[in-house]
């Protein structure tokens, strides 16, 4: 059950786990930005 929680299996290392981490840091920095190129707020102007 618990495992379900995480995509990817548990038995791996704790680096894999932080690269995971990592990874959607930067995807969630790539897509914040394209969101702020396309809707630039206010106090970016």
């Amino acid at each position: 059950m618990k495992g379900k929680l995480y995509q990817f299996p548990i038995h791996r290392t704790k680096k894999s786990i932080n690269d995971v981490i990592e990874v959607r840091r930067k995807q969630r920095e790539e897509t914040i930005r394209k969101l702020r190129e396309k809707f630039p707020r206010k106090k970016d102007k």
